[in-house]
């Protein structure tokens, strides 16, 4: 039973944090309407406000999240 619920949450926490990165560089595009930036990461162009930074960590630290419950659900249960 832990085993589906850790498979289960895993998704779950994946798709909000990419929601959550999604929805960060969303209000950049909008705010600036410079598209092109997004796609030069490696380049320091992207000037996030810090409502779009906030974001952007949540969805950084829930997808490590759903990362973790992956782990876990190799380690204990395959």
């Amino acid at each position: 039973m832990l085993a589906i619920f850790l498979n289960s949450v895993q998704y779950i926490f994946l798709l909000v944090g990419f929601l959550a990165i999604f929805a960060s560089f969303y209000m950049y595009v909008r705010r600036t309407g410079d598209f092109n930036s997004l796609f030069i990461f490696w380049s320091p162009r992207i000037a996030l406000t810090r409502k779009e930074f906030v974001v952007n960590r949540i969805g950084i630290a829930t997808m490590l999240v759903g990362v973790l419950f992956r782990m876990a659900y190799y380690f204990f249960y395959l």
